[in-house]
């Protein structure tokens, strides 16, 4: 492990020993955020009622208290804090699971939960932002840990049907996160930033794809918006198939 380079941010790293895409390393960390994920789904799904509720409740600090670590570590590390206030869609998902975690009764947010931030947390898992930095470092593990915890609280509501599906739930989703995205793109527009990647990919595989595609600027972001209601759907139908499966 290269020690001057664990607390470094991508902005600043210019080595040459990166996780990269799909790549022996990479792999390593879905096996082991995989390994996590099943344990904690397992453990969810043998537990009594009540149990449950402090595992989604130790699940919730832990990935709100992991956000406010790497901003705190990024202000000491004199990394681009600014650029990463917590309105990013996985920072988002942290602070409504806190919320569904403390009143788990309201079912408010927990299709929410499954039907947008799993997907998005998966698809951080595959196309992460860290692929430039190295395998061990503070912000390629944060990156695994983080989203592996979403995907294994919205699939431990899931797996235990506790989570019920419907076509109108889908788009009650979609409203709900794109209420969400108005209020972010204004601040991506006023301040000039990117937060959500509503107006740039900042190094994503599949959303410089979509930049590509789409040449950039407004048009990129509608694109994004299509995307994220193509993949809802996508995953929608595969949760639908599994329902009939499990009957």
């Amino acid at each position: 492990m290269d020690r001057d380079n664990f607390w470094v941010h991508k902005d600043h790293f210019s080595g040459a020993s990166s996780l990269g895409q799909f790549s022996v390393p990479h792999l390593i960390w879905i096996a082991i955020v995989v390994a996590l994920i099943a344990a904690l789904v397992i453990l969810y799904r043998n537990v009594i009622r009540s149990q449950q509720y402090n595992i989604r409740k130790v699940i919730a600090l832990t990935l709100v208290g992991m956000d406010i670590f790497k901003l705190c570590t990024m202000a000491l590390t004199g990394a681009p804090v600014a650029e990463y206030l917590p309105l990013e869609i996985c920072s988002i998902a942290s602070y409504l699971i806190l919320l569904d975690a403390l009143w788990p009764e309201s079912k408010f947010f927990s299709p929410l939960l499954v039907l947008l931030f799993l997907p998005a947390a998966i698809m951080a898992l595959l196309f992460p932002t860290v692929i430039g930095l190295p395998p061990i470092n503070f912000y390629t593990i944060h990156q695994f840990i983080f989203h592996g915890l979403i995907v294994a609280y919205a699939l431990s509501l899931y797996v235990n049907k506790e989570v019920k599906l419907s076509y109108g739930a889908l788009w009650a989703a979609i409203l709900k996160i794109f209420i969400i995205a108005l209020g972010v793109y204004y601040i991506d527009i006023k301040f000039n930033k990117t937060f959500m990647f509503l107006t740039d990919p900042y190094g994503n595989p599949v959303l410089s794809l979509i930049w590509n595609i789409t040449g950039g600027g407004r048009m990129y972001t509608i694109g994004l918006v299509l995307f994220v209601i193509v993949v809802l759907h996508i995953f929608y139908f595969i949760f639908k198939m599994i329902d009939k499966l499990r009957r």
